[in-house]
């Protein structure tokens, strides 16, 4: 069999083989306040709340398969 079909990941978008990872989860920092510093404000918490970075494992599979190839 070829090794596609032994992962079972054979489609894009098959949400077995999808992963959404919450950006809030990635980049959130607390800020840690030093007294009379004033540095650059960040984005509040709420404008990444609801914004994900999604990460298809049967793109990654085809790119990986393309550049063995070569």
């Amino acid at each position: 069999g070829s090794p596609i079909g032994i992962t079972g990941c054979n489609v894009a978008n098959d949400p077995k083989y999808v992963i959404n990872i919450p950006v809030a989860d990635i980049f959130y920092d607390p800020a840690i306040w030093a007294i009379g510093y004033t540095g650059p404000l960040a984005l509040p918490l709420t404008a990444l709340y609801n914004a994900d970075v999604r990460i298809d494992l049967y793109e990654v599979q085809q790119w990986v398969l393309m550049f063995q190839k070569k």
